[in-house]
């Protein structure tokens, strides 16, 4: 009789423990190989990691702002926290941000200087998801132009299923530009073209399709076509150009109609880019306050990236002030020296970094 109640206390005891166990890896903390991840942690397919500041799992999306936050310097990597917050104040509410990197080392770092960026999760714990690149990923795909041609990337995108081309809109964005909020024209606008491929206006292929190797917006599945069909990504050639010539070379060889839609030139001057009223002006039309007032009305563009060398100066200042959050991407003159009533013109130039004399190397 004694060893019988032994017997279902030690029964029950196995159940309870099972049962825990269970739930434990349903919640993220238990990995499917038995390691131990923080509660706020899920492991995702093919061994990758994602989480989030959500107890849940990370969430699906609509669409998808996605980055690569890999082994960046840390002057770069100080504006982490700026470059989230701005793209996910001008993504639709349904979309969500996906940060890709790879858990250790530089990347790691990267987000270890970063403790807005932590914040920032915690403040929208549904619409950020940190996702930790496969070791054996990462070996194979040591460049971003390399990672963005990586299947795997693709195929963990944190997007709610759908059946046709509905909620496969990827948002491929850096922190070398800066979504304008003052403009005029918004995401959803673009995503309304129902384009597959839409970059910033760039000179190559007559304009079409544009430069995505700071910010595009593509497709999910058509890019996934463009790294399964054919020759593969040569792991040289940057990724935006990849995505782009596989798909031209797909629309060649169809009979009737295209099976991509790429942007025309005017569409990526609509997704990014400059004004054209401010690309016509110069220092010499500052003064001109039609053309001034002009430029204002039109807005600055969706998105601006690099340092815009082909404006004028006036025409760069205008831009700044249309779209201040530009001006985290450019170095500021911050000595006193430099502005207010009586700016001093030699001791402003003793702190900029281009006018020094014994300058070594870039600025």
């Amino acid at each position: 009789m004694r060893l019988l109640l032994v017997g279902i206390i030690l029964v029950q005891w196995v159940c309870i423990f099972y049962i825990l166990v269970h739930q434990l890896a349903h919640d993220g903390i238990v990995g499917d190989g038995g390691e131990v991840h923080g509660p706020k942690a899920v492991v995702s397919p093919r061994n990758g990691g994602s989480e989030s500041a959500s107890k849940e799992r990370p969430p699906k999306f609509k669409g998808v702002a996605a980055t690569l936050m890999m082994n960046n310097p840390k002057w770069f990597q100080r504006r982490y926290t700026m470059m989230i917050q701005n793209v996910l104040l001008n993504i639709p509410p349904e979309w969500g941000v996906q940060i890709f990197y790879t858990g250790n080392g530089q990347s790691q770092f990267g987000l270890d200087i970063s403790p807005g960026l932590t914040r920032l999760m915690e403040a929208y714990p549904d619409r950020i998801v940190l996702t930790t690149i496969p070791p054996d990923v990462v070996k194979a795909n040591k460049k971003p132009k390399q990672m963005w041609a990586a299947e795997w990337v693709w195929e963990n995108m944190h997007l709610s299923s759908a059946k046709d081309n509905q909620n496969q809109n990827v948002l491929m964005f850096s922190g070398n530009g800066a979504f304008c909020s003052n403009s005029k024209t918004t995401i959803g606008d673009i995503v309304e073209l129902g384009l597959n491929y839409v970059g910033m206006p760039s000179d190559r292929n007559a304009g079409i399709g544009g430069d995505g190797s700071t910010h595009g917006l593509v497709n999910r599945r058509a890019i996934l076509d463009a790294i399964k069909t054919g020759k593969g990504h040569d792991g040289e050639e940057r990724h935006d150009i990849f995505f782009l010539r596989k798909m031209m070379e797909t629309n060649k060889d169809q009979d009737g109609e295209p099976r991509y839609k790429i942007a025309t030139k005017e569409q990526t001057e609509m997704f990014g880019g400059i004004s054209p009223i401010l690309s016509k002006m110069t220092a010499d039309q500052w003064s001109d306050e039609k053309l001034k007032k002009g430029a204002e009305e039109a807005g600055p563009p969706l998105i601006v990236s690099g340092t815009i060398p082909q404006l004028g100066n006036a025409a760069r200042e205008l831009m700044l002030d249309l779209c201040p959050e530009l001006k985290v991407i450019f170095p500021s003159l911050h000595n006193p020296n430099c502005f207010g009533a009586n700016p001093q013109g030699s001791k402003c130039a003793e702190s900029i970094c281009a006018l020094k004399r014994d300058r070594k190397g870039g600025c």
